[in-house]
């Protein structure tokens, strides 16, 4: 993290916080995977298990990325979900 900025900035998601970093690190892997995939989502698969968990958390922190940015990322989430009118 720098200094200078106070939060990094990953493609269109931002990291504002270090100790968030692991977390928001992977929901904004997620993002550009699916941004760069051509894949309209993902399918989550629980079991129930720990590693359930921490991949829940990881698109449920994703997805309120998405919502607390969807400002800068409509456009870009209109093109994957493939419709012109989608609104979160």
């Amino acid at each position: 993290m720098t200094n200078q900025s106070k939060f990094i900035l990953y493609k269109d998601l931002p990291i504002k916080h270090e100790d968030d970093e692991v977390t928001e690190s992977v929901s904004c892997f997620l993002w550009d995977y699916l941004r760069r995939s051509g894949a309209m989502g993902f399918v989550l698969p629980l079991s129930g298990g720990l590693d359930s968990c921490s991949s829940a958390i990881c698109v449920f922190h994703l997805a309120n990325k998405i919502l607390q940015y969807k400002h800068v990322v409509l456009s870009e989430l209109r093109r994957i979900v493939q419709d012109p009118n989608f609104d979160p």
